[in-house]
Parts: structure tokens; C-alpha cells; sequence
């Protein structure tokens, strides 16, 4: 989880570029096991748009939901 922590660091006095938002979720994808799948339909979307305000509700903010359910304990 550090290197993805450190990026959102570097990145967050500027304004992110596509290719850096997407280098963000591939590295999330690689990091996590993605239990509910939102990483991997986040990364598809983000990856289909031409335009990063077309997709519609996968930015940051989602990425980190994501994130969370990983780190719960299951409670299965």
C-alpha cells in the first residue's frame, strides 16, 4: 500500500493527468486483491473513455472505497 500512498502524495498538489490516474489504478489492481471486483471495473472504464470526465463514477474517491473493502476483515 505505500507505493500507491505515495503517489496520491506526489500527485495531490496538482491536478492529474490520465495516464497518471490510470497508473494509480493499475498499481491498486496489482496491490490489492480487489475482493468485489470495483478495481478491475474501475481500471476497464477509466481505460474505455477518451476523456477522463467520461467516466462516471470511477476517480480517486472510488479507488479508495475500493481499497477499504480490501482492507476489512471479511466477515464471512
Amino acid at each position: 500500500m505505500g507505493q500507491i500512498s505515495m503517489q496520491i502524495v506526489e500527485f495531490s498538489g496538482s491536478v492529474l493527468g490520465a495516464n497518471q490516474q490510470l497508473d494509480i489504478w493499475r498499481s491498486a489492481k496489482a496491490a490489492f486483491c480487489d475482493m468485489t471486483d470495483g478495481i478491475e471495473q474501475g481500471l476497464a472504464e477509466l481505460e474505455s473513455v477518451e476523456k477522463l470526465e467520461d467516466a462516471d463514477r470511477f476517480h480517486l474517491n472510488e479507488l479508495f472505497v475500493q481499497i477499504c473493502h480490501d482492507l476489512l476483515p471479511n466477515e464471512a
